[in-house]
């Protein structure tokens, strides 16, 4: 019985569903960023912003654009681009939440907060209001009352 119960949990055993687990995963990513306006490739980017891919990538390091990672590609959200430019404040914002990963910095920008009044921050971002949306991030994952 024990081998029984080894042989089940052996990492060779789970390698089929965590495969599959992982595919619904990346399909899930690749629904919501739709929904959210779609996003670009790197070429796309580049050709918006006139820009080089080295450029684009020094841009992503440096936390001026939020590049995502799906199915081992890296994406931009389409958001982020507005009339040929990044959004204006993003950079800002993307700098407060270095420490986070692409996927929470997007979770942030795309998920109502009560320091904005419930609007998202990229909602505000797109109106202008960019200190508030800092503000917000600067307590982001914070437990302290708003």
């Amino acid at each position: 019985m024990l081998e029984s119960i080894q042989k089940a949990q052996s990492p060779l055993a789970l390698a089929p569903a965590l495969e599959a687990a992982i595919k619904r995963g990346e399909e899930a990513k690749k629904r919501f960023l739709s929904k959210q306006g779609g996003t670009l490739t790197s070429a796309e980017v580049c050709s918006v912003l006139a820009s080089s891919s080295l450029e684009l990538e020094t841009m992503r390091l440096n936390h001026r654009v939020l590049g995502l990672s799906v199915n081992e590609e890296l994406v931009y959200p389409a958001w982020q681009f507005v009339d040929g430019k990044v959004l204006s404040g993003l950079d800002q914002v993307l700098a407060v939440l270095k420490e986070d990963g692409a996927w929470t910095q997007m979770l942030f920008l795309l998920t109502g907060d009560i320091r904005l009044e419930g609007a998202t921050p990229l909602e505000k971002l797109q109106k202008g209001e960019i200190e508030p949306v800092v503000w917000a991030a600067k307590c982001y994952g914070s437990h302290s009352a708003a």
